[in-house]
């Protein structure tokens, strides 16, 4: 692929009528567009992150082609973090796009039976939060099963409440903030998404002006596939060196897409491999997310906690997950007025400082996971906290 990923639209365009002009489609060409395609409009966290959303949208097209299905999961420890933008590029891009947000699962398991459409469901934090995870454990059960070829789901219908056997097979792709639930972590493709640094750019997306070339593409990947769907279904893909069982089975349709395309992406899409599973499998995420991640869980429903509190149950999460590569204390929410003699004085004089959520917020938001400094007259003053005994 060329190196430029912010190419004007006439490059896109011209590897459309290069395809034509040779009288066949091609593989790799086609899957240089979509990936130069979704880098305008999505500044994605790593290159492995945007090799693996291209071949899991080409991948969508060839379903039934694959014993299974990986979900894609996009996820962040924070809001504006391209997630929902990446959704809406996938739409264009992938076929009979279903967005999830307030159906049903009754309604969710009947589309998927009758059209097996994509699903693209957003905001899955609202979904699968610690408040609503009972509510829609059915909806989970669906996202598992659905990953398998064949899989089915019985319900009673009708007034005579006949047993009827639903198929849920189909590609789906989940974004929201923290994680899944494991069960659906262990299906997926996870990318870590993160807020666009100033310094990289990405172009405006307009639907009623873009939609026509996402589908342009969308319809030459569709007839590709066509093209190789037999070899796809009898594909068995080599894995990159520690990449087995569950990881293998997710990422076998994605391997075998790159195969089949051809040119650079069967080394691309297994050096991506071996990036994302590694990261998967040991949960790392850059330094400032991860500091985000932790206040999440430090605040969770709390309106406002002391600094001593935050500082504690900091020390107590790094403690817990054991040392990590590069962190150091200044990801250890170091404020003013935090150095232990600092501590100690205010131990003493019972006037501990407080942070209050939307504080915490707000300056995640100003300055992404720059938020170690932050000076002591822009926090709500909360009451002294009990003497230590």
């Amino acid at each position: 692929m060329a190196a430029d990923l912010d190419p004007p639209l006439s490059e896109v365009e011209r590897i459309l009528r290069d395809e034509e002009a040779h009288g066949e489609l091609l593989g790799a060409d086609l899957l240089d567009g979509m990936e130069v395609f979704l880098a305008r409009f999505v500044a994605f966290p790593s290159e492995p992150a945007r090799i693996a959303v291209t071949l899991w949208a080409a991948h969508a097209h060839a379903v039934e082609s694959f014993d299974s299905s990986p979900r894609l999961a996009l996820l962040s420890p924070e809001p504006a973090s391209g997630k929902t933008r990446a959704l809406e590029i996938l739409d264009l891009l992938v076929p009979k796009p279903m967005h999830v947000l307030n159906a049903s699962v009754a309604v969710t398991f009947r589309a998927v039976d009758k059209n097996q459409p994509t699903l693209l469901l957003d905001e899955v934090d609202a979904i699968f939060g610690k408040r609503s995870k009972d509510e829609h454990e059915e909806l989970r059960g669906l996202l598992n099963a659905g990953h398998r070829r064949g899989a089915q789901v019985p319900r009673c219908v009708g007034p005579n409440h006949e047993l009827k056997l639903f198929n849920v097979y189909a590609a789906c792709a989940l974004a929201g903030l923290g994680d899944l639930p494991e069960t659906l972590m262990t299906r997926s493709v996870v990318v870590r998404m993160r807020r666009r640094a100033p310094g990289e750019h990405v172009d405006p997306y307009r639907q009623r002006l873009h939609e026509h070339e996402g589908h342009e593409l969308r319809d030459q990947l569709a007839e590709w596939i066509g093209q190789v769907a037999g070899d796809l279904g009898n594909a068995w893909p080599t894995m990159p060196r520690g990449v087995e069982d569950r990881p293998a089975d997710v990422w076998e349709p994605l391997l075998a897409i790159a195969d089949a395309a051809g040119g650079a992406w069967p080394t691309r899409a297994r050096a991506a491999c071996a990036e994302l599973v590694k990261v998967a499998a040991s949960g790392e995420a850059s330094l400032g997310v991860r500091l985000l991640g932790d206040l999440r869980t430090i605040f969770g429903d709390v309106d406002a906690l002391h600094t001593e509190t935050i500082l504690d149950d900091r020390t107590s999460l790094m403690r817990r997950r054991g040392p990590t590569s590069g962190e150091s204390r200044s990801t250890r929410v170091d404020w003013p007025g935090s150095s232990p003699a600092t501590r100690s004085r205010r131990r003493r004089s019972r006037s501990t400082a407080g942070r209050s959520r939307a504080t915490v917020a707000r300056r995640c938001g100003m300055h992404g996971a720059a938020i170690c400094l932050i000076p002591s007259r822009a926090l709500r003053p909360l009451p002294p906290a009990p003497l230590p005994r």
